[in-house]
């Protein structure tokens, strides 16, 4: 045993004794394929593309939207919503007037794409205000536990008082109710409370993703701060984002037809040039002769379910195809 090798003492063999002609030396270039990942490397946004082109619905649904839109921008250009000449009366739809002829014998069709035009605008600034003040309170509350009780306090109010009541608190504070076209406070009035349910998804979001395997072997492999939030943290934000979007969006529409209801609205009853989808319908059901001419709560009533559809369903499908775990 004493020409055993010292590491092979316990396994009483001599490794010098071994036939060296058994083996073969492996290449450098063979050896480094079986280490080689063969997959394709992953790639986010990628990923993302190829889960919308797949669904159909989603394409058909943005190229109408898109044709809405545009449509919203052009008609009502050098257009106003109700023009002050009597000369028509009610009137069905027709070739001369597509949509017919509406409340204050303006032409229905160039009313309607102008009210649909302030109402994206008017939702738009909500869901704009909505997501940049939910993400950064949900961000601040997600990684700073400090701010928890406070936050927590201040969302239990807002849950617990009717946002009708603030609403008109607000409008009224600023004392802009009777005043033309006060978008942006309306506006202010409804962001009030509308980023509370965002917040609270984001820093629910933000503290468990700190708690996962992902965020904490990011640490310790020391990649940067910006890096560990892009890859960790900003991946799972963008689904909130765009679920909100989609609940957005109709909820925006109703508040419009509220506030129309009790005077608040951004389209006073003295405005000739603009007005919005939600003005339309109350005004509609309070003085129009629509049991009469039903056209005229069917194409308004038509055209906000079919927007509100259409980007409840591109939001909803973005946010699926940007949830990580969706992804093969």
């Amino acid at each position: 045993m004493d020409d055993i090798t010292k590491s092979d003492r316990y396994s009483g063999y001599d490794i010098s004794k071994i036939d060296v002609s058994l083996f073969t030396i492996a290449k450098q270039e063979e050896a480094d394929t079986y280490e080689e990942i063969t997959t394709k490397p992953y790639n986010y946004w990628g990923s993302v593309g190829k889960g919308l082109i797949r669904k159909r619905t989603f394409d058909v649904s943005f190229i109408l939207v898109l044709v809405i839109v545009l449509l919203a921008i052009i008609v009502p250009i050098g257009k106003v919503a109700h023009p002050i000449d009597d000369y028509y009366a009610f009137a069905p739809p027709s070739w001369d007037h597509l949509f017919g002829i509406g409340n204050e014998n303006e032409d229905y069709w160039t009313t309607l794409w102008i009210g649909t035009n302030q109402t994206l605008y008017f939702v738009g600034l909500i869901i704009v205000v909505q997501i940049l003040l939910g993400t950064g309170i949900g961000l601040l509350w997600g990684y700073q536990k400090l701010y928890s009780p406070a936050m927590e306090w201040i969302i239990k109010i807002f849950k617990h008082i009717p946002q009708i009541v603030l609403w008109v608190v607000v409008v009224y504070l600023f004392d802009l109710a009777n005043q033309k076209n006060n978008m942006f406070v309306v506006v202010l009035a409804v962001s009030v409370t509308s980023w509370v349910p965002i917040a609270e998804k984001i820093s629910v979001s933000v503290r468990r993703t700190r708690l996962s395997n992902l965020y904490n072997s990011s640490m310790s492999l020391g990649l940067s701060k910006a890096k560990i939030f892009s890859k960790t943290i900003l991946v799972n934000l963008f689904p909130i984002i765009f679920q909100t979007i989609a609940i957005t969006f109709p909820e925006g529409v109703a508040t419009d037809t509220t506030l129309s209801f009790f005077k608040l609205g951004f389209v006073s009853g003295s405005e000739k040039t603009i007005t919005s989808l939600g003005y339309i319908l109350n005004e509609t059901f309070l003085i129009s002769n629509w049991e009469t001419y039903p056209h005229l709560i069917l194409i308004p009533a038509a055209m906000i379910i079919i927007i509100s559809l259409l980007f409840y369903y591109i939001a909803h499908s973005l946010s699926v195809a940007l949830n990580v775990k969706n992804h093969s």
